[in-house]
């Protein structure tokens, strides 16, 4: 699978990439785990996919789970 990077380039799609990305995301973020940002992103990931839209996708998560976490 590939996907567009924000210069336009076509890379083949690296999970460990999003990984990275889920991590720097729940880093230092109290009750929010990289797993729950993971299964609540529900990525729909399809050939030519934006790493700009992957990166929205899991900054929504996890700041939805954030949401919920607040009285």
């Amino acid at each position: 699978m590939k996907v567009v990077k924000r210069d336009g380039s076509v890379a083949k799609f690296n999970i460990e990439k999003i990984n990275k990305i889920i991590s720097w995301a729940v880093d230092g973020i109290q009750d929010v785990s990289f797993s729950e940002v993971e299964i609540n992103a529900k990525l729909n990931l399809v050939e030519h996919i934006t790493t700009k839209e992957i990166h929205k996708v899991l900054i929504e998560s996890a700041a939805n789970l954030i949401s919920l976490d607040k009285p």
